[in-house]
C-alpha cells in the first residue's frame, strides 16, 4: 500500500482527484487493478459465445453453433498460467509485460470502461 501511496503522491499529488488520463503515470496502481480483476473477475462466467466451427477443446468435441461459456474465475486462478496463482502479486503485470487483450489466460480481466461489456 505504501508503494501505491508514493506513486500517487509523486505522479498526481494531493491537490486533485485521479482522472482516467492519469493511468499512464500510475503503472503500479494499474497493476493493482489488473491483479484485483485476475483474482476477482467481474463475473464468474464471461458472456456466452458461439463456436464458429466444429472444434475440439481439451478432448471435448464442440459442434459449430454451440453456446460456450468461459469460466473467468478459474482462468485467473489457474496455476498452469499463473505462478503462485492464489497470491495477490501486482508486480506480475509490470515485470512480465502481459498483453491484456492478447493473452487468453487473462481474457477475464477488463480494466478500462471501454473494455467492460455494458459500460
Amino acid at each position: 500500500m505504501d508503494k501505491a501511496h508514493h506513486e500517487l503522491d509523486k505522479a498526481i499529488g494531493r491537490e486533485r482527484w485521479v482522472e482516467e488520463e492519469d493511468f499512464s503515470k500510475l503503472p503500479y496502481i494499474d497493476a493493482i487493478i489488473k491483479e484485483s480483476f485476475r483474482l476477482h473477475p467481474l463475473g464468474a462466467l464471461l458472456p456466452p459465445h458461439y463456436s464458429i466451427e466444429d472444434c475440439n477443446v481439451a478432448g471435448y468435441d464442440i459442434p459449430k453453433g454451440t453456446i460456450v461459456y468461459v469460466n473467468a474465475w478459474s482462468l485467473g486462478r489457474n496455476s498452469k498460467y499463473w505462478d503462485r496463482a492464489e497470491e495477490f502479486i501486482p508486480k506480475r503485470f509490470i515485470e512480465n509485460n502481459i498483453d491484456i487483450k492478447g493473452q487468453f489466460r487473462i481474457v477475464a480481466i477488463w480494466f478500462r470502461k471501454e473494455e467492460v461489456p455494458g459500460v
